[in-house]
């Protein structure tokens, strides 16, 4: 009842232009109204004219995965800058991705090039990643969809949306 109220109070629009919203207040109205459903940001990334679209995906408040387009910000792209995979492994394994349309992190556990919790450690670290990269955008556009999730395309992740808001106000 607490959170409606605080909803009411603070109607967040579920969609609209990112310079009209700001992440936090976003995520802070998702998490007040325990929503689930997908979190779509789209705009054009400065360096490279690119449009980029990220995805944040929701279950009842609670941040669970993230996704982007970008390939930098690939699964096998991020564990290569955190040192935890070489470039020659990323490449096997999106050649194999690419081959099978098997899930990258499967492959690297199949491959040897990662144990099952160093696979979970890095996918927490990359979902954040992506979620924190958000926080500075400012232009673009962003909309909430409502509605259950697509399990297949992605790996739960039960993260606090607070604690995730907190450390992307920070770092700004």
């Amino acid at each position: 009842m607490a959170d409606e109220t605080c909803a009411d109070q603070m109607p967040v629009p579920l969609s609209g232009d990112i310079k009209q919203m700001t992440i936090p207040w976003l995520f802070q109205g998702i998490r007040a109204r325990s929503g689930t459903g997908t979190a779509v940001f789209e705009y054009i990334q400065d360096q490279t004219a690119e449009k980029v679209v990220k995805k944040v995906y929701f279950k009842h408040g609670d941040i669970t995965f993230a996704a982007s387009n970008r390939q930098e910000d690939w699964l096998g792209r991020y564990l290569v800058r955190a040192g935890k995979l070489t470039e020659q492994q990323c490449a096997a394994s999106e050649e194999l991705v690419a081959r099978t349309g098997k899930k990258q992190g499967a492959i690297l556990v199949e491959l040897g090039f990662l144990t099952p919790q160093a696979l979970v450690n890095g996918l927490k670290l990359h979902v954040k990643q992506i979620i924190l990269s958000l926080f500075p955008v400012r232009m673009g556009t962003y909309r909430f969809d409502e509605g259950p999730l697509p399990v297949a395309d992605i790996i739960p992740l039960q993260m606090s949306t607070g604690n995730v808001i907190l450390e992307g106000v920070t770092s700004l």
